[in-house]
């Protein structure tokens, strides 16, 4: 099973819905986070940033619809992940999380995290919407 966290805001460059590093970054950018919710956020991305691989086929203009999502054994990264969403919420961010087994074309796979070309014009019927972020320990 694979899981990404959105919010209800549509990316314009991908029209999908948006992550929640986009939703974080456009608070930061801002200035809208608290010192505390700041302190939070970036210790959160940092060891995201450490011990996650950025993929470089995101890199690739051509790749603008691809979609990243985690394994739902990637225990500590979803954690970390988890510690954004109180963040957002108390911007009034609604996060929403996604769960399939079928998230399209896989163009990136690690022990983490697969990124995917969503396929066009098919109904995804594997895809499932939670309101409140489930407990994945």
């Amino acid at each position: 099973m694979l899981v990404r966290y959105t919010t209800l805001e549509t990316d314009e460059q991908s029209n999908a819905l948006q992550g929640i590093f986009m939703a974080i970054s456009t608070l930061r950018d801002k200035n809208a986070l608290a010192t505390h919710e700041e302190e939070v956020a970036l210790a959160s991305l940092r060891w995201l940033g450490m011990h996650l691989k950025s993929p470089t086929c995101l890199q690739d203009p051509e790749n603008y619809r691809a979609i990243c999502w985690f394994k739902d054994t990637a225990k500590e990264p979803l954690r970390r992940v988890r510690d954004l969403i109180p963040i957002l919420e108390d911007h009034e961010v609604h996060v929403q999380m996604h769960t399939t087994n079928d998230p399209g074309v896989l163009m990136f796979v690690d022990g983490w995290q697969v990124v995917a070309m969503p396929r066009k014009k098919k109904s995804n019927n594997n895809l499932q919407v939670t309101q409140k972020p489930l407990a994945c320990g």
